[in-house]
């Protein structure tokens, strides 16, 4: 559960994100990792803040399983934020 690249905000480079939650409870991070170790590829909502824009943001990701050419094990994640209004 370490991130190992965020095109959004890098200080999150080598952040342990397990067991964290957005701010509405949602163990988002946990979930998307499980999803991806079972179905290999799927989608979750959260609330998060946008780097583009202050204040909290619904977010829905995509994320999937993927295989790093050094032979590692990924999940690689995109989402897209839209007003929480």
């Amino acid at each position: 559960m370490t991130i190992v690249a965020d095109g959004g905000n890098s200080a999150f480079v080598g952040l342990n994100a397990k067991g964290q939650n957005d701010v509405a409870g949602t163990p988002f991070r946990d979930r998307i990792v499980e999803g991806a170790v079972r179905d290999g590829a799927g989608w979750v909502d959260y609330v998060f803040v946008s780097p583009a824009e202050s204040g909290l943001f619904s977010k829905t990701t995509y994320y999937t399983l993927a295989q790093g050419s050094d032979g590692n094990t990924y999940v690689v994640c995109c989402g897209i934020y839209s007003s929480c209004v």
